[in-house]
């Protein structure tokens, strides 16, 4: 026996005899006819009906589109329409949006966003989150000065320079530290001094370390 499928309008909207082109055919109900001949060469015939659903416009620009590995969770936006949820390595909350840049393992991570109408057809929209690695902080600095010695220079590693803009700034021991100088004569005698040393670089990514 031989089968087919057909339909009269428009007659393209069947491809090779079974193939239903949904992608190329307008919303709404299409009769499709089913047609099969036996081996008698009599051909017996019925009548469908299909139905074609819009399928959603979905569409997704990341309002921020890029973060610190170190920092804070936040939540993602810049989706439509709302409703949807968002599935990415760094996403925490699939529905909120919630976002760790610090669990995504990979300097690029695609998020992609999930859409489902009311009418049961799904689609998604994806875009590109970016996770900048943080700077590795490193601090020279001497366990013991005495009470009364010259000004000390710290040495706080990455040394910030001019460009790009980036920034080194020590802190801890208010009065004692202008710069990278330190001043023993202002410092608590006989005691553990906290100085700090904050690094950030020019994408705006910071670390810290300090003497104790």
């Amino acid at each position: 026996s031989i089968a087919k499928y057909s339909m009269s309008s428009p007659s393209w909207g069947i491809k090779n005899d079974s193939v239903f082109r949904c992608d190329s055919l307008s919303n709404g109900f299409h009769r499709v006819k089913y047609s099969v001949t036996d081996t008698n060469n009599c051909l017996h015939d019925t009548t469908i009906s299909l139905e074609i659903k819009q399928i959603p416009a979905v569409a997704l620009n990341l309002s921020k589109s890029s973060a610190c590995k170190n920092s804070s969770v936040f939540n993602l936006s810049g989706q439509t329409p709302t409703g949807g949820y968002f599935v990415g390595v760094g996403v925490t909350d699939s529905t909120t949006g919630a976002y760790n840049p610090d669990s995504a393992f990979y300097k690029k991570d695609t998020i992609t966003y999930v859409f489902a109408a009311t009418n049961g057809c799904v689609s998604m929209a994806s875009d590109v989150f970016t996770i900048d690695t943080i700077p590795i902080v490193s601090f020279v600095y001497s366990d013991t000065l005495c009470d009364g010695y010259a000004i000390y220079t710290m040495k706080g590693l990455p040394f910030p320079s001019k460009f790009p803009a980036d920034s080194g700034i020590y802190s801890g021991l208010p009065g004692a530290i202008s710069g990278n100088k330190f001043d023993p004569t202002k410092a608590t005698a006989g005691s553990k001094n906290k100085i700090i040393y904050r690094y950030v670089d020019q994408k705006g990514c910071s670390d810290t370390m300090s003497t104790i």
